[in-house]
């Protein structure tokens, strides 16, 4: 940050020295940049996790159908239009 009063500019974003609790690295990227860039990694990886859960979740639904019961699997709703159109529309 500048100690002469004028403003800091991010690198990457048009961010600035203004914005509330904002702090610069060695490279002139906000923190707010940062954050965000955190998050994208943080999400890429829970992404690579799809293919597990899938497998899980099908692996449930399979247990659950061979117990030859009434009911296959339970679908929470929240009960708004949208959810009911669904559960109407899967049945």
């Amino acid at each position: 940050m500048s100690t002469d009063g004028s403003l800091t500019v991010c690198t990457r974003c048009v961010l600035n020295s203004s914005f509330p609790g904002i702090s610069f690295d060695d490279e002139g990227v906000c923190s707010e940049c940062r954050a965000r860039e955190q998050k994208r990694e943080s999400q890429r990886a829970d992404n690579l996790l799809w293919p597990e859960k899938r497998a899980l979740l099908d692996g449930l639904c399979a247990d659950a159908k061979a117990k030859k019961r009434t009911f296959d699997v339970l679908v929470p709703l929240s009960g708004g239009k949208d959810s009911m159109s669904t559960a109407t529309s899967r049945h």
